[in-house]
């Protein structure tokens, strides 16, 4: 024995979206067909974001993904609070998409990455136009985004600790955001 205490037991996963009624958001353009939450815009002026109603501050979060579009983009964002006056959610957002993939973007006052994720270790690991499965997690000030098994970013930034969930449908030209298989679950 190495005398490291046993690691608790992780929490049961919950599934993160099973209908529209846990989150708010434009019902015009977010639908759940199947198990799979579709985003779809033929061009929106502002992003759309389908919000959680629940907060979670430490958590895994687990989806796949399927962009499609001319320039599709999308994100995650977490640890986040809605503001009218605003246009996106103040929190965090994972990034999904362009030149962006496994990226950790703060969408409050700073409005920046706090980082990147690298090229050389996302683009192999990424399948452009298909499915791609996505592991986010948040404990305390610390940070990390997979994407098909690979470790794309660690990054620490203590700013949020709680906030609601969204997913976004980007701005600009017509897509469309796909998840599925969504799952949650809280580290304690």
């Amino acid at each position: 024995s190495n005398g490291a205490a046993p690691a608790a037991p992780a929490a049961p996963w919950m599934p993160l979206i099973a209908d529209l009624g846990a989150w708010d958001g434009d019902k015009t353009l977010w639908s759940v067909e199947n198990n799979v939450l579709a985003g779809r815009s033929q061009g929106i002026p502002k992003s759309s974001y389908l919000a959680s109603k629940a907060s979670w501050d430490d958590f895994e979060l687990a989806f796949d993904v399927r962009l499609s579009g001319r320039d599709p983009n999308s994100g995650l964002q977490y640890r986040s609070a809605l503001d009218p006056a605003k246009i996106d959610p103040i929190g965090y957002q994972a990034d999904i998409g362009m030149e962006y993939w496994g990226s950790l973007f703060a969408t409050d006052e700073r409005f920046t990455f706090i980082a990147k994720a690298d090229p050389a270790v996302w683009k192999p690991a990424v399948t452009v136009g298909g499915w791609n499965h996505y592991v986010v997690r948040a404990a305390g000030d610390r940070h990390a985004v997979e994407i098909n098994g690979r470790k794309v970013l660690e990054a620490q930034d203590g700013r949020h600790r709680t906030g609601r969930l969204a997913f976004q449908l980007h701005a600009g030209e017509p897509m469309e955001v796909r998840m599925a298989n969504g799952q949650i679950r809280p580290i304690k």
